[in-house]
């Protein structure tokens, strides 16, 4: 990974998948994995779930790489599936986590549509729209300012790694589902 890539970006291919293709469903069964597998990880850390964020690091993989469509079943399945099995998030915080799920995967929308090459800037800009309309609702949802504040601080180092590692594995999966011609 060069810088010049980084700032210009790479031309970014994603399969068109549909609510009728199965490999909707199995690549969102992955990504609903990852996002039960990553969240448990990270609650073994105090605090862990709040300063990494992990439920949303594959919503942002599955959206960025495969599109709206399994970034929908993800966003909605990945919350749900942690709150039935681990009891995380809490009956209190699941909304705010599905919200903020389905947040993400409009910013990746938003944001890709915009800018039809993947770079370490759109994928930035993708997070940052995510977090940034995600504390909004929290804040229109009755949180306090204060309360908001405060998991935006905790929650940097999350961000962080979904633009580094997230980047850096959408990067390597660019060439995925584009057929060459």
């Amino acid at each position: 990974m060069t810088s010049a890539f980084a700032i210009r970006g790479y031309d970014f291919y994603y399969p068109a998948l549909s609510f009728r293709n199965i490999r909707t469903y199995i690549l969102t069964a992955l990504f609903v994995i990852g996002n039960i597998a990553f969240p448990y990880a990270c609650h073994a850390i105090p605090n862990g779930g709040k300063m990494f964020l992990p439920i949303f690091f594959f919503t942002l993989i599955g959206t960025y790489k495969f599109g709206w469509k399994t970034g929908l079943l993800t966003a909605l399945a990945s919350p749900l599936a942690n709150h039935f099995l681990y009891g995380m998030p809490a009956s209190a915080m699941l909304l705010d986590v599905v919200a903020k799920s389905l947040i993400m995967v409009l910013a990746v929308t938003l944001v890709t549509s915009k800018m039809n090459k993947l770079s370490f800037i759109s994928v930035t800009a993708t997070v940052v729209l995510a977090q940034l309309l995600g504390s909004a609702f929290s804040f229109v949802l009755g949180n306090n300012l204060g309360h908001v504040y405060n998991s935006l601080q905790v929650s940097v180092p999350g961000l962080l790694v979904q633009v580094v590692i997230g980047y850096i594995l959408l990067a390597a999966l660019k060439d995925y589902g584009h057929k060459k011609s």
